[in-house]
């Protein structure tokens, strides 16, 4: 392309002010580049228009590539030269102008002379490329259609190589874009030129939404055609929703520590607008618990027995979560399945005889259901006499004990876990040391006779007591029971009242106490016969002593009666006495009070004469106390 020097276009100005003195001047502008050019490069489609203003002539002649020519002037002002369209704008007395208009198709040139042979001409290019635009978003890669959340930005660029740019939204609203730097809005969105190259006719531009809530598309494009069609470059963007419920959810499988579930969706599906994972939620006691979920079945682990547990199912995406799906279950955990007891063997010999070591071997229970916890530890009774609790690993299923041995004792496995323990195994019988009893007459005396009782050492401290049933004739017997003193060697039982000179059968039995019932040892059989029963003189003498005793004790009882009623009475006279003499004794004192009161009297009287005139009575009559007095003296005196 030419580019016209700056001191030709100032000589160009210059000829135009003075076009009376100077010869006419021809200047050719063009739309594309809006200067004036030897030639332009131009897309195919775009409408080019070209300006031609000659000044200091009234006549303008358009020449095309071909030769033919067209003539402007004020006879004809509207014209056809070729795909050109020409007008003429403006006629005066200095200048003359018109334009040459046509949509670039293909290579050619255009001139413009006025009558004296001046003359301007542009080549018209069209270029070789096809034109380009395209549009991007930075949610994913290119693609014509995206799905976004609510409320989050979105940017969009769209490229041009047409030299203009076209934002348009599906309501029809459009705003073209050319310069570097320009902004402008467009609906909700923000648009920026951010870079143009003159040269290539490229355009960059940026439109920009903060807060989408509805579907919307958006389009960018330009008015050049590729031949056909205009160019344009649009994508659809939809905006989410909250997702829909599932359609059901379905228990698989309840066990121990864990619940898993599995669900149906008929409408979501994962990695799609509408889902982006489930959310299964597990409550109980007011915790609760999430877990993200991929897919459309989950275990939930880590629970407990006995416990109620509120399960849901969400759909949930970047819009929101739907509704849930809850159901309850409550988790019952079970007991072990019982053991198999495999074998019993005999490790030491039988040279000790209270304890023995034995080996027990077991086929571990199998798990029915998966409620069942696992096993935490084996439980083996040894149970005889002697009740014997051991426990071993969970996760052994043999072991070798140290037991009593005393008779016979049931050994029995049982599997425990954190529920409860599982049934006994059917048992396998231990045989220690036997167990005997031995009875024999001590002494046989007249009608009475003492049997001894003796039983196995280890047995003693379990007896609970001997039963002795004895008869001298098959249809009728006696029965004694006694109790057996506690690790006591044997027991004596006498057996009296019995008939003199007389055979009897007597049948010994003693009960014991096993760990969990009464056991039985005997019974064993022994005959006796009693001897001829005579009164003898000792025990006559002691019948007799017993009752002169007797006698002696209710005399001397009798004696200590008298005894003691008579001395009662002797201290009752004798409290008596001493309150009469308590009497006399206060009398005589007041005697004495009464005899000085008369002597004080006597006293006075003397003195009462004394003072008295010859005319007055030589006698007196005693009058207030001192007669009270002397009368008092006579009755004590007649006392």
């Amino acid at each position: 392309m030419r580019i016209l020097s700056f001191s030709r276009v100032l000589l160009l100005l210059f000829l135009s002010c003075f076009v009376a003195i100077v010869s006419p001047t021809v200047i050719l502008t063009q739309n594309v580049t809006n200067t004036v050019e030897d030639s332009i490069t131009v897309f195919p489609g775009i409408t080019i228009q070209i300006t031609c203003v000659i000044t200091g002539s009234g006549f303008i002649q358009w020449i095309g590539d071909g030769g033919s020519s067209v003539i402007n002037n004020g006879s004809q002002q509207a014209a056809t030269l070729g795909d050109f369209s020409l007008m003429l704008l403006n006629i005066n007395e200095s200048s003359i102008s018109s334009t040459a208009t046509a949509v670039s198709s293909s290579n050619t040139s255009l001139t413009c002379s006025d009558n004296d042979g001046n003359i301007e001409t542009i080549d018209i290019i069209i270029k070789p490329v096809d034109p380009q635009v395209y549009m991007i978003q930075n949610v994913t890669s290119n693609s014509s259609n995206i799905t976004i959340c609510p409320n989050d930005p979105i940017t969009f660029s769209c490229r041009s190589t047409t030299g203009i740019l076209v934002w348009e939204l599906d309501d029809g609203q459009s705003i073209s874009l050319t310069s570097f730097g320009e902004m402008k809005t467009l609906g909700d969105f923000e648009l920026v030129v951010t870079n143009v190259t003159i040269l290539s006719l490229e355009i960059e531009s940026t439109a920009t939404i903060s807060s989408p809530v509805t579907n919307f598309t958006l389009s960018c494009h330009t008015n050049v055609t590729n031949g056909l069609n205009r160019l344009s470059s649009a994508i659809e963007v939809a905006v989410r929703s909250p997702p829909v419920p599932v359609s059901s959810v379905n228990v698989s499988e309840v066990c121990y520590e864990s619940i898993s579930l599995n669900w149906t969706d008929t409408i979501n599906s994962i990695d799609t607008p509408q889902l982006d994972h489930y959310l299964v939620s597990v409550t109980a006691q007011n915790t609760q618990m999430d877990y993200i979920v991929n897919g459309f079945n989950t275990s939930l682990t880590g629970l407990t027995s006995n416990e109620l547990y509120t399960l849901s199912v969400v759909s949930v995406n970047c819009a929101g979560s739907s509704n849930p799906v809850s159901f309850q279950r409550t988790i019952i955990r079970q007991k072990p399945s019982v053991p198999t007891l495999q074998g019993l063997d005999l490790l030491s010999d039988r040279s000790n005889a209270s304890i023995a070591t034995i080996s027990v071997r077991w086929e571990p229970g199998v798990m029915t259901d998966c409620l069942q916890s696992p096993v935490t530890s084996h439980t083996i009774i040894v149970s005889g006499v002697i009740r014997t609790v051991y426990t071993v690993d969970g996760s052994v299923s043999n072991s070798t004990l140290t037991v009593p041995s005393c008779g016979a004792s049931a050994v029995t496995v049982s599997a425990v876990n954190d529920v409860d323990s599982s049934d006994r195994s059917d048992s396998e019988i231990f045989r220690g040391t036997p167990l005997t009893l031995t009875v024999s007459t001590r002494a046989v005396d007249g009608d009475s006779v003492t049997l001894s009782v003796t039983i196995t050492e280890c047995l003693r401290s379990s007896v609970e007591n001997v039963t002795v049933t004895y008869r001298n004739e098959p249809s009728f017997g006696y029965t004694r029971t006694v109790s057996y003193p506690n690790n006591s060697a044997s027991v004596s039982i006498t057996l009296s009242d019995l008939l003199s000179t007389t055979d009897y059968n007597a049948t010994v039995v003693v009960y014991y106490k096993e760990s969990e019932r009464t056991s039985v040892l005997g019974p064993s059989f022994i005959m006796f016969a009693t001897t001829e029963d005579l009164f003898s003189l000792r025990e006559a003498v002691i019948i007799g002593l017993s009752v002169a005793f007797g006698v002696s004790v209710l005399i001397i009882v009798l004696i200590i009666a008298l005894l003691i009623a008579f001395c009662y009475k002797l201290w009752d006279q004798y409290k008596s006495g001493i309150t009469l003499r308590k009497k006399f004794k206060s009398l005589v004192l007041r005697q004495k009070e009464i005899e000085e009161e008369l002597r004080e009297l006597r006293e006075r009287r003397k003195t009462m004469k004394s003072i008295r005139v010859p005319h007055e009575r030589t006698d007196f009559q005693m009058r207030g106390p001192g007669r009270e007095a002397i009368a008092r003296t006579v009755e004590v005196s007649e006392m």
